[in-house]
């Protein structure tokens, strides 16, 4: 490396799940930078999720909802920003902001780092990564994300457990139906099918948070009274707690599946629309499962008909994925610990 730099600024993302993933460049930074103050400018819904993260100095919030909503509310950030006269900024995300910050270096990831060879996407972990590798920062060979929890959210956990009576002894597996986006949803007919089964070996965990989208509410009211319920009863950092005591997470492609995976929970992703090369469960790629006879607009993020189905919780390529699969995944899990 040409330069140590003193004082660095990570431009990361908004959404929870990419802000997870964000987090991987922390460690080599932190190791290659010691004396250096390390900054991650992220969304105030990502704020809980960061706080006090080994190796980051300071959380700046971009918050585009409210301080720094329209253009003057970003000046007045870009304004501030520049006082702290960073040396180094890297971009994870595909912010233009770096360029009114009259930072001296700026690490960007270019599309063949977003690639292997045959021209396949990467996840974005790995392109983080080579990012960092092609800049001279050596990083470790087993990359470990080391979320911090608090007294609070460990005594949430174990009034959870017992107010549920699980006790210590009982096999736990947590699901979560949810996500950002409704197209990613299964069916709550095939959760309620799954849970059925699992009910007879294991105790099962509803974790998240509904949304505001009309599929979140059916679920909400649908979804099988056999469960024991933690939606919208915790933070994430509470959640990520009942998720840490869970022997098997079962999710479709949610924050919540990506943050268990890179707390090494046994992860299973359930994926339709989304890319699965760049967006998998990092740590549980073998684990994702997609239908056996997906429409071939799938997935529909790489597709010229984006969305074409437009169906909550209806889409044809989770509704492909059966109940048989996801079994034979838990079965597989279990087999390889």
């Amino acid at each position: 490396m040409e330069k140590l730099f003193k004082n660095i600024l990570i431009i990361g993302h908004s959404n929870i799940g990419d802000v997870c993933y964000d987090l991987a460049v922390i460690a080599p930074l932190r190791s290659n930078f010691k004396q250096a103050k390390i900054n991650l400018l992220t969304s105030s819904r990502a704020k809980e999720l960061v706080e006090n993260y080994p190796g980051i100095d300071e959380i700046i919030i971009f918050d585009k909802h409210g301080k720094d909503k329209g253009i003057f509310g970003q000046i007045v950030l870009v304004q501030s920003l520049r006082k702290e006269r960073f040396d180094l900024v890297i971009v994870l995300n595909k912010s233009l902001l770096f360029n009114f910050l009259g930072a001296s270096t700026v690490w960007r990831i270019e599309e063949k780092l977003r690639k292997d060879k045959s021209g396949d996407f990467i996840h974005v972990v790995d392109s983080y990564l080579s990012l960092l590798r092609s800049k001279g920062v050596s990083v470790a060979e087993k990359l470990i994300f080391n979320f911090r929890f608090d007294n609070q959210e460990v005594n949430f956990a174990k009034n959870f457990f017992a107010k549920n009576s699980i006790a210590d002894s009982d096999k736990v597996i947590s699901i979560s139906p949810y996500a950002n986006w409704s197209l990613k949803c299964w069916p709550v007919t095939k959760w309620n099918e799954l849970i059925k089964v699992l009910n007879k070996e294991y105790k099962v965990i509803v974790v998240g948070k509904e949304g505001a989208d009309s599929y979140s509410k059916i679920v909400s009211r649908e979804i099988s009274k056999q469960v024991i319920s933690a939606v919208n009863q915790c933070s994430l950092k509470q959640s990520m707690m009942i998720i840490k005591r869970s022997q098997i997470f079962i999710s479709c492609d949610s924050s919540l599946l990506h943050i268990a995976s890179c707390m090494q929970i046994p992860s299973i992703g359930l994926y339709g629309p989304t890319a699965i090369g760049a967006y998998y469960p990092y740590f549980h790629q073998d684990f994702v499962i997609k239908g056996e006879d997906v429409p071939d607009c799938t997935p529909c993020l790489n597709s010229k008909n984006f969305a074409r189905c437009k169906a909550e919780g209806k889409s044809p390529c989770m509704l492909a994925i059966n109940v048989e699969q996801v079994l034979g995944r838990i079965h597989q899990l279990i087999d390889s610990v």
